[in-house]
């Protein structure tokens, strides 16, 4: 069977049919936490400028010469004729590309709707939704990591200092140390590691308003799987504070210790907290063989497919128990102006060559075409989207990534 311009097509035959009595409903697919989209800043990539974007970024100024832990200064008596010390100014510049990504759901016949258990296609069409939605996710997180310019390794045996990698403007895309992690990320770690970015690398925070007090909270965010907050609850020093926060009536307190997430109560000592349902996880370092890059984690889908039945074309995905049973995970430390993701502007041709804007967010449009074979009467159409976007970075070593091990969780005792 040929569709448009005589490719071979599958359809796809998913409808549930209404073979005597079926009780019950068709159940939505199961939806995902989305917490990606309202992180990064948004902004538009200009038509008409090319698909190369420069952005320079201005380095802090330097006086050359001072010594900024004890300046030298000199009797006013004796300042006539001093010039005095020249500050000086460098900037960086960075490339922006737009990249896209396409997909399309399965070939369909509309006319199998006709005997199906109403609310099936509904159904599938919601699946397909949410897929495009850990697809847009996951094109979010691994375009952060890859251009953080500060990579974190919870290193027991090593200095602080030596656990980092880059730091600077110039540290775009630096990869991890070499030495593997050996330990989960502990609360106070990741405070020394704020404190890190906020002092050394002039990290600015997140501001946001408190409408109890009218003032402004300042704070960095991190953002890891809900295994790694649950642990940064659980420690005795945090576990103290919260305690006696709530029992000195802070509303707080009680939130932190009653909320199914750390994060439901706001930030915690200048550290606000988001949950990544799939947060990447590898086990290994690539060593450049095999489509790996040097130094980079050979990152391991949370995902594996099912198929259900290939006649016709039926498949679902599943949990991949290699990421469940994963020895390393990345969480994020994020500060503001790090990054923006830039969608184009709409561009719909020039003079009478118009033709319709491409699907720059990953809405989902029903495609179909009549042709003079096998479509004569538009029975055949799918789905199909479009992420277009580029990831311009602004301060990378202000995006931190933080590689730490998983621990196995202890909650069974053997009696």
């Amino acid at each position: 069977m040929n569709y448009g311009n005589d490719t071979p097509i599958v359809l796809s035959d998913f409808a549930t049919k209404e073979t005597g009595r079926v009780m019950g409903k068709i159940m939505q697919s199961l939806a995902t936490r989305s917490i990606w989209t309202n992180v990064i800043k948004g902004g538009n990539f200009p038509a008409g400028m090319g698909d190369t974007l420069r952005t320079v970024v201005q380095l802090p100024s330097i006086t050359s010469g001072l010594n900024y832990a004890k300046p030298a200064l000199v009797d006013f008596n004796s300042i006539c004729g001093n010039l005095g010390l020249q500050a000086k100014h460098s900037t960086t510049e960075y490339s922006t590309k737009l990249q896209a990504l396409r997909g399309r759901g399965p070939d369909i016949c509309v006319n199998q709707g006709y005997g199906a258990f109403k609310g099936w296609l509904e159904m599938a069409i919601d699946a397909l939704v949410k897929d495009t939605r850990l697809i847009r996710d996951a094109i979010d997180r691994s375009q952060v990591y890859a251009l953080s310019g500060t990579k974190y390794s919870c290193v027991s045996t090593l200095g602080f200092n030596a656990r980092i990698a880059g730091g600077t403007e110039q540290s775009l895309g630096i990869v991890p140390v070499a030495t593997l992690p050996n330990s989960p990320l502990s609360f106070t770690g990741l405070r020394n590691l704020v404190s890190f970015v906020k002092e050394d690398l002039f990290a600015e925070p997140y501001n946001m308003k408190v409408q109890e007090t009218g003032g402004y909270d300042h704070f960095a965010l991190f953002i890891g799987s809900q295994e790694i907050i649950d642990a940064f609850r659980r420690e005795t020093a945090v576990q103290s504070s919260l305690n006696a926060l709530a029992m000195g009536g802070f509303k707080f307190g009680e939130k932190a210790l009653t909320g199914m997430n750390f994060q439901t109560a706001g930030a915690w000592q200048g550290i606000a907290m988001q949950a990544d349902q799939f947060a990447l996880r590898y086990d290994a370092i690539g060593d450049g063989n095999n489509g790996t890059t040097l130094g980079v984690p050979v990152f391991i889908s949370p995902f594996i497919e099912v198929v259900d039945d290939a006649n016709t074309n039926r498949s679902h995905r599943a949990p991949n128990p290699a990421y469940r049973a994963a020895t390393y995970e990345v969480g994020f430390l994020l500060f503001e102006n790090a990054l923006e993701r830039l969608v184009p502007e709409r561009y719909t041709g020039e003079g009478t060559a118009k033709f319709d804007p491409r699907l720059g967010n990953g809405e989902l449009k029903w495609h179909y075409m009549i042709d003079n074979t096998s479509n004569q009467f538009g029975d055949f159409g799918f789905h199909k989207y479009e992420f277009i976007q580029a990831y311009r970075p602004l301060r990378p070593q202000h995006l931190v990534t933080v590689h730490y091990k998983r621990c196995p969780l202890t909650d069974l005792t053997a009696c």
